[in-house]
């Protein structure tokens, strides 16, 4: 799967008083540390082999996308 940095940082989250909705407030202040992530959609073909990995903390469906196809994005 290939990758791409996502760099951290600190930004404000949600809305001000007067806009948007209000279980958008309060506004907030942020902190988000570097991460990687996927550069494309995971297939169902990709899903499926991290679905069959040991258990963790809780079981995977390995088929939860509505819309089958080995090199369909998982959507669900």
């Amino acid at each position: 799967i290939e990758m791409v940095a996502i760099p951290g940082g600190n930004f404000m989250m949600g809305s001000k008083e007067d806009e948007g909705n209000a279980d958008e407030r309060p506004q907030h202040p942020v902190t988000v540390k570097p991460f990687f992530m996927g550069k494309y959609p995971v297939t169902q073909t990709q899903w499926r082999a991290v679905a069959a990995l040991p258990k963790i903390k809780q079981s995977l469906n390995p088929y939860p996308s509505k819309f089958k196809g080995a090199n369909r994005p998982v959507e669900n």
